[in-house]
Order: structure tokens, then sequence, then C-alpha cells
């Protein structure tokens, strides 16, 4: 199957262990109805796998506006709503730490250019 596929592709990508998908997730995969199609279930498994622990990759590492499957908006108490950048620089970070830091490897994952990485962090910095 395609989680398979992109499993192993990711691995050899970002040069990890390979990595194993729990047999609820698969569940949850094969019910989900994927309206973003293949790159959502790319970019899904991409971050699940660098939320994951011990190289499994369980529903819970997928982003939340997958692994909530019900569409009901929920009410949040304000001071627990996040301004996007703030929500793109608690992702940076996490990135971050995944890679020890290593910032190459970090914007590799991201999607971004290496001077781009440096910006945001530079933003953060003067914020």
């Amino acid at each position: 199957p395609l989680t398979t596929y992109f499993v192993e592709r990711l691995s050899k990508k970002l040069n990890l262990p390979e990595l194993q998908i729990d047999k609820e997730c698969l569940d949850f995969f094969r019910s989900y109805s994927w309206p973003g199609n293949v790159r959502e279930l790319r970019n899904a498994i991409e971050r699940a796998a660098i939320f994951c622990d011990e190289g499994i990759i369980r529903v819970r590492d997928l982003p939340p506006q997958i692994a909530r499957s019900d569409t009901t908006v929920r009410q949040s108490d304000s001071t627990q709503l996040m301004t996007l950048a703030e929500i793109e620089m608690d992702h940076i970070e996490k990135v971050l730490k995944f890679t020890a830091g290593n910032r190459t490897h970090a914007a590799k994952i991201l999607g971004i250019g290496l001077s781009t990485l440096w910006r945001k962090l530079k933003t953060r910095v003067l914020s």
C-alpha cells in the first residue's frame, strides 16, 4: 500500500531506521476519507515520522486536523489559541529537537531553504 511506500521512502530520505505503523493507525488510514488525496497522506506520514516515539507511527502522531476524525469545531478558551506564527515556530522547534539541532537537516524536513529557516529563527529571537 501507499503507506508502506511513503514510510520506506521517508526512512531512506531522512536516513532513519525503518519506521513502523501500528495497527490502529493503519486502520485509521484505511477509514479516513483523505480529501487531500495522496499529498495529504504523504504529508501526514512525514509529520508523524517526526513526532513518533521509538520509530512507531501512531494516530496521536498524525496532524491534529486528521487525527480528529470528527469535524465538529470545538470552542477553545482564547488563552489556548495560538497565532499561526506561534504554531509555525512551535513546529520548527520540534523539528530542531528531532534533528538534535541540525539546521540543515531541519530545513530539509520542513521543506524550506536553510536561509528561510535562519530568518524564521532570527525573527523568534527578536520577538
